[in-house]
């Protein structure tokens, strides 16, 4: 058990006491938003899930119990052994390097993007307590199943039901490059994700903001919800509405969600303010007159289906068959984002929409 008291920790290993010298602020570990992607060499998972992964050569992520990324420290690593280890919410950080010898360190993580960076001596009784930790460097195996890389990625395999899944996906690792022995060289790139994490496979990747991911679990969405949508689709049918599969699985995912937004704070003058949507995945109640489907499609030069609407205002929501996002009301459209998650998450952050007017809408 790892006891945080101020500017001091206290660790115990048997009957071993290690007390850290210092306190020291986060520049000094060269802290990261930028999240890494590369070959995990090493791991830790912690009793509540979160996630800990050494990345060859580049920095240490840090995740979150749901597997989002949170933080990443020290932004290089070149030819460093690391060991880490959670003890709850306390990640015990080992790094052994041939010529800049022993270095020591415990992360207090205390929620996203905040926590506290202790150093401690090297000196005999570090040295001892160091010595129980577990480096896993291929796998971990708990009493629920099996945690290992693959391909750089962590992956996890449960117990009981032998399902098997990415934990994370931050690696642009892929195996057949290893036909190519020069291209090992070449195998960590940086990837610019700034807090975004792959969240849904079954949407091409897609990754997802974790605030937009917190605030549609708060509203009854999962990311394995799935509805009966024959009327829906009997409905498309009759209106002479084309969908494609991948339109299928994404409304069986969202379809009868009424989903609140409550959109981050902007200054209007010397005033803040912040607006509310009460977006409705309704395709049938928001449903449009013919005349104003086929303007909308012959401007967007695609095919296009209600999905729904923002109440209380006259927006509506239509999708293409690539999954992307307009806004139409009246004669006026706008895309408001390439996926539904992108669309809510460039409203939820206030992000400039522009708006076109469709000419002889009417006509």
């Amino acid at each position: 058990m790892i006891v945080s008291f101020n500017f001091q920790i206290h660790a115990k290993a048997d009957n071993e006491i290690l007390v850290t010298e210092e306190y020291e602020q986060n520049f000094s570990l060269n802290f990261s938003k930028v999240e890494k992607t590369g070959i995990i060499q090493s791991f830790a998972v912690a009793d509540d899930g979160r996630i800990a992964t050494f990345i060859n050569n580049q920095g240490i992520n840090i995740y979150d119990e749901y597997g989002f990324y949170d933080f990443t420290i020290y932004k290089e690593l070149y030819k460093i052994n690391v060991t880490l280890q959670w003890d709850n919410d306390i990640l015990l950080i080992y790094l052994s390097s041939s010529w800049d010898g022993n270095d020591y360190k415990i992360i207090k993580v205390n929620g996203y993007e905040d926590y506290e960076i202790f150093s401690c001596p090297d000196n005999g009784e570090t040295r001892t307590f160091w010595n129980t930790l577990d480096n896993h460097d291929y796998e971990l195996i708990t009493d629920k199943g099996r945690y290992y890389v693959k391909y750089g990625n962590l992956r996890y395999t449960d117990k009981e039901s032998g399902a098997d899944h990415a934990v994370t996906e931050n690696t642009s690792f892929k195996p057949w490059w290893l036909l190519s022995i020069p291209a090992l060289t070449a195998i960590i790139w940086f990837g610019f994700l700034r807090k975004r994490v792959k969240t849904w496979e079954a949407w091409g990747g897609f990754a997802m903001n974790r605030k937009i991911f917190d605030i549609l679990s708060e509203n009854g969405w999962t990311t394995d919800r799935k509805t009966d949508i024959t009327d829906i689709l009997e409905w498309y049918h009759r209106n002479h509405y084309s969908v494609n599969p991948e339109q299928i699985r994404l409304l069986e995912n969202l379809a009868n969600l009424d989903i609140l937004l409550e959109c981050e704070e902007f200054l209007d003058g010397e005033k803040k303010r912040h607006y509310t949507y009460k977006i409705q995945f309704f395709p049938i109640e928001y449903s449009l007159p013919d005349e104003f489907m086929e303007s909308y499609e012959k401007y967007v030069n695609t095919k296009l289906i209600p999905i729904g609407g923002i109440h209380f205002t006259n927006v509506s929501l239509l999708m293409d068959s690539q999954l992307k996002i307009y806004g139409v009301a009246d004669s006026d459209i706008a895309l408001l984002g390439n996926r539904i998650f992108e669309a809510i998450e460039n409203l939820y952050e206030n992000k400039e929409i522009v708006w076109k007017e469709i000419d002889n809408f009417y006509s």
